[in-house]
């Protein structure tokens, strides 16, 4: 929980362009650049010193930088393979996108399941591919991929990843022009299917796609809209979108339970189910894009044979919690290598790290021992 300053986190904020490349990595592409173009310089004064000779060496020295670097292309594992082609449209489900292009009325679609982290392909393959029919349709989209996401991605995400919870929807739709919903069910987990098979929306089922259903929002969305474009602009009230102030508003009192199992496999990111209800008396902030002072959870791994913990990623809790109501979460969990480890799962403020420390706080850690197994042989 404890964030130290660094130079490139400075330079990105002080230093025009910084801001627009995402990893310290990213910047081999200008000593790659440089390269390129000082061996540019050096071919062009080898062709002119031959040039000065004769015409024919000139041209002996342009073939051989050409044979050079045809020859570097095909030592290359498929580089020669390398070419443009047109967007696969066949590979995505036309009929779909066809129908809302034809139906689709200008409201939004929302696609899922959404992805919440690079490391679900499945959810990540649906972004993909919604983004691809988005240019058969043109109806705005919630959600998608981009190395620059936006600052709502997070919360949209986490809420769209709560439904068919009657909370999320009605705060997805409070704060966002929600106008459809395709539920891809053969890319969903079990308990998601049986949870959409139950939805009680105010929503109707448009049209079946083999096992995708498409649902039609009935009810007006967006009516807070400008307040969440306003928080995204900048204005830093000291609350969330629905004034619930930041920070902790003294002691906390919780109960956690989380669907944690026994046997996790090494090395990978999983989701753990967990639900925190809040057992205090004052309410919890959650529902914002802003990170300081929010509500999360988080897990941290007491590692067999190291001395410090390490901590995963925070997962928003996307509500403001009253006293007595609860947040249902899939939590991102990176599993730590093989062997015996303890598991934390604890609620956290994104100001002041896990609130597991001042006098009165209750229930605000579960604790774990889990065994960290590897992934199984391929069968024959």
């Amino acid at each position: 929980g404890i964030h130290l300053p660094d130079i490139y986190a400075f330079m990105r904020a002080a230093v025009p362009g910084f801001e627009s490349i995402r990893g310290p990595v990213r910047f081999l592409t200008l000593p790659i650049l440089g390269i390129s173009l000082l061996a540019g310089i050096g071919t062009a004064d080898l062709a002119r010193a031959a040039a000065a000779s004769s015409p024919r060496a000139a041209q002996t020295v342009a073939w051989i930088f050409v044979g050079l670097a045809l020859t570097h292309a095909l030592l290359q594992p498929g580089a020669a393979a390398h070419h443009l082609r047109t967007p696969p449209h066949a590979d995505i489900d036309r009929d779909i996108y066809e129908w809302l292009a034809e139906n689709g009325d200008g409201r939004a679609l929302l696609e899922l399941p959404v992805h919440r982290s690079a490391m679900q392909p499945a959810a990540l393959a649906t972004s993909g591919r919604s983004m691809l029919g988005a240019t058969i349709h043109w109806q705005p989209l919630l959600g998608g991929y981009t190395g620059h996401p936006p600052a709502n991605a997070e919360l949209t995400a986490t809420l769209a990843a709560r439904l068919p919870e009657p909370r999320a929807f009605a705060d997805l739709c409070n704060f966002t022009e929600l106008g459809w919903i395709l539920v891809r069910r053969p890319e969903m987990s079990r308990s998601a299917r049986r949870r959409w098979r139950k939805q009680g929306l105010p929503v109707t089922l448009a049209a079946t796609f083999g096992n995708n259903r498409l649902f039609r929002v009935d009810v007006a969305c967006g009516a807070n809209v400008e307040r969440l474009r306003a928080e995204l602009r900048g204005a830093r009230t000291g609350s969330t979108l629905e004034n619930v102030p930041l920070g902790r508003p003294g002691p906390i009192v919780a109960t956690i339970d989380a669907d944690i199992p026994l046997e996790i496999y090494a090395g990978l990111q999983q989701w753990i189910e967990v639900e925190v209800r809040n057992r205090g008396e004052a309410t919890w902030p959650g529902l914002t894009t802003q990170t300081s002072g929010r509500f999360g959870i988080q897990l941290r791994w007491f590692i067999e044979n190291e001395t410090e913990p390490r901590y995963d990623e925070i997962t928003p809790l996307a509500a403001d919690l009253s006293p007595g109501e609860s947040v249902r979460l899939e939590v991102s969990a990176f599993a730590p290598p093989q062997g015996h480890h303890a598991l934390e799962i604890g609620l956290v403020s994104e100001e002041q790290g896990w609130l597991s420390i001042a006098e009165g706080d209750r229930g605000t850690v579960v604790r774990e021992e889990i065994r960290a197994v590897p992934l199984p042989a391929p069968g024959p």
